[in-house]
């Protein structure tokens, strides 16, 4: 330890000049859960205000084995600033953290003839307000639902999962020359599409599943192949909602 004066700093400053009101944004820490049951909190309706996200021209099963196409929905993106809190957690590891979470009532199929679909909005809503009559696509009934739904609890089971998304860039392990690795992301580099189950990956001595797995890519770069260590983190899932 030293003093200011002690260390007799110079200028080297170097390269153009720079506002701090243009720095990068900042990476939030990712919160992998581990699998089991949790409860969660919603945040108050004035903490939802500014978290919701449209989902414009998706396609969506019709329930019938078909699909719709151009179809408009929307999601509310919980994280620090729209905190969904863990109020209970396995060995209460995780008490007070926030979880982030994507939850949009894009319905999705449940079975494997998609004729029962559903969204994760749906579950939240059935868990917290109890029984409602709605219509797929009718984004204002279910926005003035899932408001209702601020500040309350629910139950859910988490999974984990890990996916090789093919629509971002991955990120991989690079070494430098002096042997160091670090991870970086890889530009116009997407993932394969391979996903990994709890089931194949398994756990630690501790019986814990990894935040992070590796996954070798292959991409064909000016007719040769090159290979990359790509990282995945963990991906939770939530199913069987209850009050």
């Amino acid at each position: 330890m030293a003093t200011l004066q002690e260390l007799q700093l110079k200028n080297e400053g170097i390269g153009e000049e720079f506002s701090t009101a243009d720095l990068p944004e900042q990476e939030r820490g990712r919160i992998t859960l581990q699998p089991g049951v949790y409860r969660f909190q919603l945040p108050p309706a004035e903490k939802m205000a500014n978290a919701w996200v449209p989902l414009e021209n998706q396609t969506v099963p019709d329930g019938k084995g078909g699909q719709i196409d151009g179809v408009t929905r929307f999601a509310v993106r919980f994280n620090e600033d729209c905190p969904l809190e863990i109020v209970q957690s396995p060995n209460n590891e995780r008490n007070g953290q926030a979880f982030r979470w994507f939850c949009s009532n894009r319905e999705r199929a449940r079975n494997k003839d998609r004729t029962k679909v559903a969204s994760d909005m749906d579950y939240v809503i059935a868990a917290v307000l109890g029984e409602k009559h709605l219509k797929r696509g009718d984004n204002p009934r279910y926005a003035a639902l899932f408001t209702e739904c601020a500040g309350k609890q629910f139950t859910a089971t988490v999974s984990i999962g890990w996916y090789s998304n093919p629509k971002s860039d991955i990120y991989a392990v690079f070494e430098d020359e002096k042997g160091e690795t670090s991870v970086q992301p890889v530009e116009g580099v997407h993932g394969d599409g391979k996903r990994y189950y709890a089931r194949d990956i398994g756990t630690d001595e501790h019986g814990l599943y990894p935040t992070t797995v590796e996954h070798e890519i292959e991409v064909a770069d000016g007719g040769e192949i090159v290979k990359y260590t790509q990282i995945l983190w963990g991906q939770n899932d939530l199913s069987n909602f209850k009050s």
